[in-house]
């Protein structure tokens, strides 16, 4: 029953990736490497995030959580390259970046590779 619960979390964020303008397909593939970048945990919470940028207080709401808790998880994911943060008129506003072509290539390339992970070897499996 774990595996279902698991594919069910990768799947929310795949839905949520195709609310962007420019998608990505679902696909095993897709799956399998947000399955690399995001833990089950983070793959849950980052489905229910808007498009949009949003404040630290929007995510501990969307969350059900506290805004320490919120902040906290929001900078694990600032720092793996999953959200990027910025401010706006003093408030500091995060966003899921949206998939293009070459986005593996971004900032959180070498936090892949610092953990071994080669994606040729989990994307065949």
């Amino acid at each position: 029953m774990g595996h279902l619960t698991s594919r069910d979390a990768y799947k929310k964020l795949e839905d949520r990736i195709n609310w962007f303008t420019q998608g990505a397909t679902a696909s095993e593939t897709l799956t399998k490497i947000l399955q690399v970048l995001f833990t089950e945990k983070e793959a849950k919470w980052v489905a229910k995030l808007p498009i949009r940028p949003f404040s630290l207080k929007k995510a501990a709401q969307l969350w059900g959580t506290s805004e320490a808790k919120a902040e906290k998880l929001l900078d694990h994911l600032c720092e793996k390259g999953l959200l990027v943060d910025s401010y706006d008129r003093g408030i500091r506003k995060f966003v899921l970046p949206p998939p293009m072509i070459g986005f593996l290539k971004s900032s959180f390339w070498e936090w892949i590779q610092s953990w071994g992970v080669s994606l040729s070897t989990n994307l065949s499996s």
